[in-house]
């Protein structure tokens, strides 16, 4: 899974964990959780990450995500 994040906070991150959730249709299929550290305000960042635990067969089935900020310092 690849894309890229703003902070848009206002405030410098030394560190920010991201929650990942992956749907097929309307069931949960995956969550886990990412970090970026280093975040300054108004920083855009490119990240990379792999999907623990799911195959490619299941990865192919994906329709829908949510990826939110869960915490940060």
């Amino acid at each position: 899974m690849s894309g890229e994040t703003t902070n848009e906070s206002g405030r410098d991150y030394q560190c920010v964990a991201f929650r990942v959730l992956l749907y097929v249709k309307t069931i949960s299929v995956a969550s886990f959780v990412f970090t970026i550290n280093g975040f300054v305000k108004s920083q855009t960042k490119d990240f990379e990450v792999k999907v623990p635990e799911l195959s490619f067969e299941a990865a192919k089935e994906i329709t829908a995500h949510e990826i939110f900020a869960e915490t940060a310092y």
